[in-house]
């Protein structure tokens, strides 16, 4: 297993859906600082596609919008698929097991105070949220 900690922000609102059993998937994509700078000195940025289930879910649903930080644990996790015109593909997605917010952005890119930190609970990860199985 590989674990990962860090902190992004949101690239989007986040997008969720109910599992058949009734737990909350919640998908969204966080922009990471990246470490060095590209040819024009801007500072590199990666983008991680994210998953978070249950109440991990539903708080970042109900409390997370486009621009607002994160800080999180998870873990990566590897897809692998072949395509419809037969190549192999994979892609690699960070399920979120605990969070707390950052700081917000306010109406005119200033930045507000982080919200006051409160980990949520482990995500109930029984599913899978892209349908492989």
């Amino acid at each position: 297993m590989l674990e990962v900690f860090g902190n992004g922000r949101l690239t989007r609102d986040p997008e969720s859906k109910v599992s058949q059993n009734g737990n909350t998937i919640c998908n969204f994509t966080l922009a990471c600082d990246g470490f060095g700078k590209d040819d024009q000195g801007n500072r590199k940025v990666s983008f991680l596609s994210c998953v978070a289930f249950g109440k991990t879910g539903e708080i970042i649903m109900e409390h997370c919008a486009q621009g607002d930080m994160i800080i999180f644990a998870g873990r990566m996790e590897q897809r692998k698929w072949t395509a419809q015109d037969g190549t192999k593909r994979d892609a690699w997605s960070c399920t979120i097991n605990e969070f707390t917010f950052g700081a917000r952005k306010q109406n005119g890119g200033q930045q507000a105070a982080p919200a006051t930190p409160a980990p949520a609970p482990a995500g109930e990860d029984d599913e899978d949220p892209f349908g492989d199985e």
